[in-house]
């Protein structure tokens, strides 16, 4: 593949937060549903597939308006691209990172009731967020780092079962499939045929 952007440079940090999780290489697939009030009625939206190196994280998903999506973020330089495409043209929309320093608009209680997601023990918590509803009960594991999803802010470990808030709902997202295996370098690459632009200078675009 020729004229490859590569994201990642040669730069390999092993970071303070990572020490406490085992570090994770492969794909993690999510379902997304759209539940109503009760949480038991469910609509199948769309799956989600997550890439890491556990350097870099890949996340390909879809929207009913953007279509598909691809986000790439490298975890030690705080940098990101989109990659989509629109009206027939390929997009990398870059994107930098600043540091979050507010505190989380999540609150975390813990219960006593745990249960296998996608064959990985989970322990159950309760979330509670102004942006939720009514307290929501989700799960998570402290053997991998929450990182790779980069939600709820503040939990202490990968989640596995939980929910986002949407104008259209809560869309509940379930962990399928964990499957660590070495992937290849071009996962975390894109081509020249992306035309590389600002996030402001897409929304400029769009508009027009």
């Amino acid at each position: 593949m020729k004229h490859i952007l590569v994201i990642s440079i040669c730069f390999l940090t092993h970071f303070a937060f990572n020490q406490q999780y085992k570090p994770f290489e492969g794909i993690l697939t999510y379902s997304v549903e759209q539940v109503d009030s009760t949480l038991k009625k469910a609509q199948f939206v769309s799956m989600v597939h997550i890439y890491t190196n556990d350097t870099i994280v890949r996340t390909d998903s879809e929207s009913a308006s953007l279509g598909k999506q691809t986000l790439l973020r490298h975890l030690g330089l705080q940098k990101q691209y989109v990659l989509l495409e629109f009206n027939s043209k390929k997009y990398a929309i870059q994107q930098f990172i600043s540091k979050d320093t507010s505190a989380s608009k999540y609150t975390f209680e813990l219960t006593k009731k745990k249960k296998k997601i996608a064959g990985i023990k989970s322990q159950q918590v309760v979330v509670k967020s102004k942006n939720y509803p009514f307290p929501l009960k989700c799960y998570y594991t402290n053997e991998y780092n929450p990182i790779y999803l980069d939600i709820l802010k503040g939990i202490s470990g990968l989640p596995t079962l939980y929910y986002v808030a949407t104008e259209n709902g809560l869309l509940r997202y379930t962990l399928r499939k964990m499957e660590p295996l070495k992937l290849p370098a071009t996962t975390f690459l894109f081509g020249k045929d992306y035309e590389r632009i600002s996030f402001s200078e897409f929304i400029e675009k769009i508009s027009k």
